[in-house]
């Protein structure tokens, strides 16, 4: 008998690690974007799975492009309870930071990106540059659960970009994102 994702699991989560294929996001201090979302996206990805109490989907795994629609539908499609985007960031090279953006169309965004905000920061030890509202991505846009997108680092920063070269921190990423995910799901409610 088939059975919807959601009749099944109490707590769904659709992790979409940013980029990959032809498209690399950004690069800067012999780093690209696409490589270091997949690399940190993993170590959460690993961790969800060992949890029984969720289940995890994801929109890659490995070095391909899913177009940001396709990334959107499958969301909808499984009808996840919340959609975390892993990316990282690039600008003028004295900016630095984590930032976490959010879904303006589900007020429980807002809420869910200043707790993965204050713990990154506060865990990983990086400059708070702040939750922001995005209305303008499609990954946010377009999704109808609760959604967020995580920009890391900058990896156009010298000092980020030392971090993300290493690959304890790029674990300890992972983690703080999935503690994260863990301390939402106790904290808030989905249905």
């Amino acid at each position: 008998i088939f059975m919807e994702p959601r009749e099944k699991y109490n707590k769904i989560i659709v992790l979409d690690m940013g980029h990959g294929g032809s498209d690399g996001g950004a690069s800067g201090n012999g780093l690209v974007e696409k490589n270091l979302n997949l690399e940190q996206g993993m170590h959460v990805y690993r961790l969800l799975e060992n949890n029984p109490d969720i289940k995890v989907y994801v929109t890659r795994e490995d070095d391909t492009y899913p177009t940001n629609p396709f990334r959107a539908q499958l969301a909808n499609e499984i009808e996840a309870d919340i959609f975390i985007s892993m990316h990282n960031n690039s600008f003028t090279s004295h900016i630095k930071g984590t930032e976490v953006l959010y879904s303006v169309t589900s007020p429980i965004s807002k809420q869910i990106a200043e707790i993965m905000q204050r713990n990154m920061t506060s865990q990983l030890g990086t400059y708070n540059r702040g939750a922001k509202p995005r209305p303008d991505l499609i990954v946010l846009n377009s999704t109808n659960m609760p959604a967020i997108l995580i920009e890391t680092a900058f990896l156009s920063n010298v000092e980020d970009a030392q971090k993300l070269k290493s690959p304890e921190f790029n674990q300890r990423v992972g983690q703080v994102v999935y503690d994260s995910i863990i301390e939402i799901f106790n904290t808030l409610s989905f249905r």
